[in-house]
């Protein structure tokens, strides 16, 4: 009886992983085709997005409401210190731009207070190369944020009305936050 149970639960993983096989690999071509659709001059629309530069160096995860950009190497002179209150693993290259939800207002972060590995693109990712000159739009004229990527970083802005900061651009040689 034992036997058959072990049995029937290794026949049920082997099935969840082959369906699990069969959706990573759609979503690596979907990947793969997203790479090359989004990667001109366009600003497409898309519900949320998951890029890295052309060198890898800067990846981004976001949706019309909020983005966040981390840069792996960075010549920065002066890096934020990990506050106290962060008991996680701080990264302080981190990048975001966010609507909070209680004020209605949009605000820019620096540095990034995690417990997970934050927007970085992974080979198993659907996360396209955002090739320099092209954008990404997240949401719509009226509410959302732009992504552009250039050689020289990465700029994400709000689009509509609000108050608060405008976005910020992230770069290997600092930052700014765009009022």
């Amino acid at each position: 009886m034992a036997n058959e149970c072990q049995t029937g639960r290794v026949k049920s993983r082997s099935s969840t992983m082959a369906r699990f096989g069969a959706a990573l690999l759609v979503l690596s071509l979907a990947a793969a085709f997203s790479t090359e659709a989004l990667g001109g001059r366009s600003a497409r629309a898309v519900r949320t997005f998951h890029f890295r530069s052309p060198s890898g160096n800067i990846n981004c995860y976001g949706g019309a409401t909020g983005v966040t950009c981390l840069l792996l190497h960075n010549t920065w002179k002066k890096l934020r210190p990990r506050p106290a209150s962060c008991d996680l693993d701080w990264a302080p290259t981190d990048m975001s731009l966010f609507l909070d939800s209680r004020t209605g207002k949009w605000g820019v972060g620096v540095g990034g207070c995690r417990g997970d590995v934050g927007p970085l693109c992974y080979p198993q990712d659907s996360c396209l190369v955002l090739r320099y000159g092209s954008s990404i739009t997240a949401g719509s004229a009226r509410r959302g944020i732009r992504c552009t990527s250039r050689v020289a970083g990465v700029s994400c802005v709000r689009l509509g009305a609000g108050t608060g900061p405008r976005g910020f651009r992230i770069a290997r040689e600092g930052y700014a936050v765009l009022r």
